[in-house]
């Protein structure tokens, strides 16, 4: 009896004893301090996911899912589960960027994409990488950035080189469905490849365009820390030296779009005071792969860092204009060779009143009025009367015309005064001749 009664005692100080010691001697915690996880798992103020109910030590992620949970870049969820194979939006992958290189978050309230105000949640990541992740440059308006659409492989593995500063100058295929990488974006996961911070798929597809899970995110992301501290996973390869991948490359021709178009005057009204001697401008605009030189007819043009280029022609006279426009990326080059035909049409000429007059005044001075259209000139047409230039009154002005007048000394009798009209391009309108009888009183 007295030795179930000791033994009794001490299995009482004992569940006492271990009521009193901390939770996390017998159990890892799956969040550790007290913060928020929004509905997307990423992380906010201070919460730090250091396991995950759903991420074991056999799933293929676990090291990478780890590791960037303790460095606050992925979060869990309040169930504590971490949902690896959940798509991750463009504006998710942004900040994951933005604090896995520790970027400089913007101050400014500048609005850079129209679909990012200052006051969402992601303004500051989103403009930290806009070098990086990149947004849409439409043909006109503002550029936008789409932060709830799924971030796909390419876009990760673009942003992962080009953050990484890696070279692009050499890269080797990889993939068996390189045809459906986006043009511009082929180098940046080609080079992903070489320096294994991406795979593709037992099949040999890359499928540029799928979504991208949290879990192959995390791995992304863990790579590229590892591979830019010199460390290396155990399941990966050593990086090749210098940015430069060590198998044979394979550097396709440049892409290139071109268009020329010629702008013959202005929208707007014209400035009198213009110089009548402007020319007529032919535009030569498109589009190549970013980093490719290019040139029209042997002289070098200006590409952004888009790809896009836009080079303004000026011409004096009508006639068949040639171009060739040639894109070189390495040893590789691509060229267009395009043409306009530049036709000036004449300035039209009409009297107010194109009838014969009878003036019978004691006054022998008379004011003629005349209108004019010219669609290749926006700019006041030079007048000759009888054959001889004249300086004439301004009256109305419309889109590519107006109206004149000018006064002439009639002599008794039949005056027949010739009117025409030259553009700055030389352009002749046909002669107007006005008869007006004159009976002084």
């Amino acid at each position: 009896m007295k030795t179930k009664s000791i033994s009794a005692a001490l299995l009482t100080v004992l569940i006492l004893l271990i009521a009193l010691l901390p939770a996390n001697v017998f159990a890892e915690s799956n969040i550790i301090n007290n913060g928020t996880i929004n509905n997307n798992g990423i992380i906010n103020n201070g919460t730090i996911v250091v396991q995950f109910i759903d991420v074991d030590v056999n799933n293929w992620a676990y090291e990478a899912i780890s590791s960037m949970s303790k460095r606050n870049v992925v979060s869990g969820y309040e169930d504590g589960s971490y949902r690896p194979d959940n798509p991750i939006n463009r504006e998710e992958f942004a900040k994951m960027i933005a604090v896995t290189f520790s970027l400089d978050l913007a101050v400014t309230q500048d609005v850079y994409y129209s679909d990012i105000p200052p006051t969402r949640w992601s303004y500051p990541y989103i403009l930290a990488t806009k070098e990086y992740v990149t947004g849409y440059y439409p043909p006109k308006g503002l550029p936008f950035f789409d932060p709830d659409a799924k971030a796909t492989r390419e876009d990760v593995a673009t942003a992962l080189v080009k953050i990484m500063g890696l070279s692009t100058v050499k890269y080797s295929t990889h993939f068996t469905d390189e045809n459906d990488i986006s043009p511009n974006l082929k180098k940046y996961v080609d080079v992903a490849a070489d320096y294994h911070l991406i795979s593709g798929y037992p099949d040999g597809t890359f499928r540029p365009q799928n979504p991208i899970s949290r879990a192959e995110v995390a791995a992304l992301l863990y790579r590229a820390i590892k591979g830019i501290s010199g460390e290396v996973a155990q399941d990966d390869h050593p990086a090749p030296e210098k940015g430069l991948p060590n198998q044979t490359t394979n550097i396709e021709a440049p892409e290139l779009w071109a268009d020329v178009v010629n702008e013959l005057g202005s929208p707007e009204l014209p400035n009198l005071s213009a110089d009548p001697f402007s020319p007529i401008n032919i535009i030569v605009r498109g589009e190549t792969t970013p980093g490719a030189s290019l040139t029209v007819n042997g002289k070098t043009v200006i590409v952004d860092r888009l790809g896009k280029f836009n080079l303004s022609i000026p011409v004096m006279k009508e006639g068949t204009y040639s171009f060739e426009i040639k894109s070189s990326y390495f040893d590789q080059t691509t060229t267009i060779n395009k043409s306009i035909t530049i036709n000036i049409d004449p300035p039209q000429l009409v009297l107010e009143k194109p009838d014969p007059q009878v003036v019978s005044t004691s006054i022998s001075s008379f004011g003629i009025w005349f209108n004019w259209i010219d669609h290749a000139d926006n700019n006041a047409p030079t007048l000759l009367v009888n054959g001889q230039k004249r300086t004439y009154s301004m009256g109305g002005r419309i889109k590519n015309g107006g109206s004149g007048r000018f006064e002439v000394a009639l002599e008794n009798g039949k005056n027949d005064i010739t009117i025409q009209l030259v553009n700055r391009f030389g352009k002749e309108s046909s002669t107007v001749t006005k008869s007006v009888y004159y009976q002084p009183n």
